[in-house]
């Protein structure tokens, strides 16, 4: 994880609520959401990235995290700025992505 931004972006957030915000660091942008007490269902637009091809890994709350909140899964797929990332949060959860340019 860099210590240096270049970037830093709130993309949608609520007070108390809930928070999805990105940090780039050279040519990668970081993600991270997360909900308060609520699960939640985020879309997220990633218009911030810029031209061309990414590919991005999610860790994100997996399906029985509401029992067993260590559970993570883990995503890799291939993106452009046109797309976007639909997520769900479970309660007091979240969700950390990478994206790099995909050459």
């Amino acid at each position: 994880m860099p210590t240096v931004w270049d970037d830093t972006r709130v993309l949608d957030a609520e007070v108390a609520e809930y928070l999805v915000i990105v940090r780039r660091s050279g040519k990668d942008w970081f993600l991270a959401a997360l909900t308060a007490n609520k699960d939640r269902d985020v879309a997220i637009k990633l218009d911030f990235l810029g031209r061309g091809r990414w590919k991005v890994r999610i860790w994100k709350d997996a399906a029985d995290s509401q029992i067993y909140a260590e559970h993570l899964d883990v995503e890799d797929r291939p993106l452009t700025p046109s797309d976007a990332l639909n997520i769900h949060l479970a309660p007091c959860g979240g969700c950390v992505a990478r994206f790099q340019e995909d050459l």
